[in-house]
């Protein structure tokens, strides 16, 4: 028994207790800038950066959002977590970090980062 060994492409980012539940927190990752957010029992990594203008996502907030789409002959709604960006709104999915609304560049999107708990702390992939 024991904690789950750390993959050698991971970092290691502390006890996943020093990460507020739904809050976005910056970190560093070498030269990288990131913004992590722990929703329930999963973290998340994206790039700290708006593609729109290139505000810092970590001074934003997570919120929930849907998004519909046509599936003939019906419409599908999957339900969303996402950061928004504190300077014009732009929201990105936690798990992609694609772009989520059509008002926003359908292209945009953040980089994610592969991420999760092992052992109560947080690791993240960030490849170099």
């Amino acid at each position: 028994m024991g904690s789950e060994p750390a993959d050698p492409g991971e970092h290691d980012l502390g006890p996943v207790t020093g990460y507020p539940q739904g809050e976005p927190v910056a970190v560093r990752v070498g030269r990288r800038r990131l913004v992590l957010i722990r929703d329930g029992e999963q973290v998340f990594a994206l790039r700290d950066a708006c593609p729109h203008q290139g505000a810092a996502l970590s001074a934003g907030r997570v919120v929930s959002a849907c998004r519909l789409r046509w599936e003939d002959p019906r419409w599908v709604q999957t339900d969303l977590r996402a950061v928004q960006c504190p300077w014009h709104g732009w929201s990105f999915g936690l798990r992609d970090g694609r772009a989520l609304f059509a008002g926003e560049d359908p292209g945009a999107r953040v980089r994610s980062y592969p991420a999760r708990v092992a052992g109560g702390r947080v690791r993240v992939r960030v490849e170099r």
